[in-house]
């Protein structure tokens, strides 16, 4: 029986998971909650509440991202400024781990896309590129994990 997101026994199954794809180099696109079970898994810290990442009614709020220039995700988006990225989460990282790089933020500094340049492919963003199905610069986040991951 699969247990619902967010209790213990998942949260542990997900961090084995984290460790083991990244001890094996396996590609990884991790999006919100994923980013913040790599964090931790790895050793990082989380922000316990970010209630402006989130809408009262409206869990989903929109905001801009800026991307470190030169980082693997500035190459795949093909740029260093994300507008209107879709974001629903009330975590984020607070301190990243030693082995991730961090290489995207909000404009009011929080963590939004951290990447590890020693593997193969290791993204992880905190928005929801999967929501804007006709953005060009999100759907070449899934198609650059595919190559990576050989299909």
């Amino acid at each position: 029986m699969l247990t619902p997101p967010g209790t213990a026994k998942n949260l542990t199954l997900e961090m084995a998971l984290a460790r083991r794809a990244i001890r094996e180099d396996i590609p990884v696109l991790a999006i919100c909650r994923g980013i913040q079970v790599l964090a931790v898994a790895l050793g990082g810290t989380l922000l316990q509440d970010i209630p402006d990442h989130r809408g009262a009614g409206n869990p989903t709020v929109l905001h801009d991202v800026n991307v470190k220039a030169g980082s693997l995700l500035a190459r795949i988006l093909g740029r260093e400024r994300v507008e209107q990225v879709t974001s629903s989460h009330h975590q984020a990282v607070a301190g990243p781990p030693e082995s991730l790089e961090v290489t995207a933020r909000s404009d009011d500094g929080v963590i939004e896309a951290m990447e590890a340049p020693q593997k193969r492919f290791l993204v992880a963003v905190q928005w929801h590129p999967e929501r804007m199905p006709d953005r060009p610069e999100q759907q070449a986040l899934f198609s650059s994990f595919v190559r990576a991951a050989g299909g």
